[in-house]
């Protein structure tokens, strides 16, 4: 692998705004200011997050605690998921308005508070509002559920404002999304005790299915995401993770985390789970090829820090965690 002129803490410079895609839905601009309050509205809310991540995550979970695919009450908890989570995203924005100002990618800087579609009281509303609604159905599903959705709502709150600001020190972003996959496992297997049953032998298979899923999210795709946002992020004052280690590091640890967290994620769902088939198939397939472009990327990235690579790194972990979320559901059917 490459070492670079980009190694150690402060070297790498990022390089200049030409790396955005040229092609983004965020660049569709409605014609009427009513209409451009609505769409930023909806994007403050940030809707494929809310698929790849809380959807995929609370399906997969709950197939992994339970052992089958849910039934349609439990639609009820991925609403309260969605809608808490959708707040959270919004007051996000509101935390990160500054260093999205200074971004040189356009769907950073395009952001419908950085464009005035959307003003900040309209946000804290939308964010409350979103927040108290997920709650609300958290609370009528088990106190239990209300407990960790609190307290999700509480680190989310931390991971954009002061006096925590979790998402502008180093080491915060990746100990929330840590901690924020451990609650949603307590929430959902607190859904299962309710209303459905555990499976036997969950300790072992759910850990190991955990455990692969956070080292390859929570700490991997994270420095991902830092990495991607370094330079706004250095120019807006934030400390984060991937501004500490340097572009190498912060590539290369992103890696081994790709690395070890497939690792154990397949382990878990072919070995433990014992779900050998077509889609186990498709899962070790799919973390081969995602390897290779992995090492190929962060190999670019060691040479030299591009926006490019840095981006395309991002939406691959994204992307892969997604779909192997999804594989691992249909792996029990």
């Amino acid at each position: 692998m490459n070492d670079g002129a980009a190694d150690g803490k402060d070297g790498g410079a990022p390089s200049g705004a030409d790396e955005s895609a040229s092609i983004d839905w965020h660049r569709v601009e409605p014609r009427t200011a009513r209409a451009r309050a609505a769409f930023g509205a909806l994007r403050l809310a940030r809707p494929a997050q809310l698929i790849w991540l809380d959807v995929c995550l609370s399906l997969a979970i709950f197939v992994g605690v339970s052992g089958h695919m849910p039934g349609l009450h439990y639609m009820w908890f991925v609403l309260a998921a969605v809608l808490a989570d959708a707040g959270a995203c919004t007051l996000n924005d509101i935390g990160d308005l500054a260093s999205d100002r200074v971004s040189t990618e356009s769907n950073r800087s395009g952001r419908p508070l950085v464009r005035g579609h959307v003003c900040r009281r309209a946000a804290w509303a939308q964010g409350v509002l979103l927040s108290a609604a997920g709650l609300a159905i958290a609370a009528w599903l088990s106190p239990y559920i209300l407990a960790c959705a609190v307290a999700l709502v509480v680190i989310s709150y931390q991971y954009s404002f002061a006096p925590l600001r979790m998402n502008a020190r180093p080491y915060l972003p990746q100990v929330f999304w840590f901690t924020f996959g451990i609650l949603y496992l307590l929430a959902v297997c607190s859904y299962v005790v309710r209303y459905d049953a555990l499976m036997d032998g969950l300790l072992l298979r759910a850990g190991a299915f955990i455990l692969g899923v956070q080292l390859f999210a929570a700490l991997g795709e994270t420095l991902a995401k830092d990495l991607r946002d370094i330079d706004n992020d250095r120019l807006a004052g934030k400390f984060t993770t991937s501004v500490l280690l340097g572009p190498v590091r912060a590539a290369r640890y992103a890696l081994f985390m790709s690395f070890a967290g497939l690792g154990v994620w397949l382990f878990a769902v072919i070995v433990l789970y014992g779900n050998w088939g077509l889609v186990a198939l498709a899962m070790l397939a799919t973390a081969v090829v995602w390897s290779i472009v992995c090492f190929r990327l962060v190999d670019d990235l060691c040479a030299r820090y591009t926006k490019s690579s840095a981006r395309k790194l991002h939406l691959g972990f994204i992307s892969v965690f997604a779909v192997q979320l999804v594989l691992s559901m249909l792996s029990f059917v």
